[in-house]
């Protein structure tokens, strides 16, 4: 798909190392705070995930609802994958 010249395998191996560190790093960050984490005694117990989105999470000084605190999160990752797929039609088409 992206082949039309010769020189095309290093900037794809570039990109395809930076997905894998966009992806790896929020991963292992996650592992790692999870292993080293103490929880309160609020959250010893699994309250499921309906009940997340209805509580406030607080993020740097503010509160926000938990579902909006999802979307925001899965709405950086979105835009990514749709900028990636728009760069890809547009190499497609030229």
């Amino acid at each position: 798909m992206f082949d039309r010249q010769n020189d095309t395998e290093l900037p794809l191996a570039i990109v395809n190392l930076f997905l894998l560190m966009a992806v790896m790093l929020p991963y292992l960050l996650r592992r790692t705070w999870r292993n080293h984490q103490r929880l309160p005694p609020s959250l010893t117990t699994n309250s499921g995930f309906r009940k997340w989105t209805n509580e406030s999470a607080q993020a740097w000084q503010s509160r926000l609802k938990g579902s909006d605190a999802a979307i925001d999160m899965l709405l950086s990752l979105a835009s990514v994958a749709f900028g990636l797929l728009a760069l890809g039609i547009v190499f497609n088409l030229s």
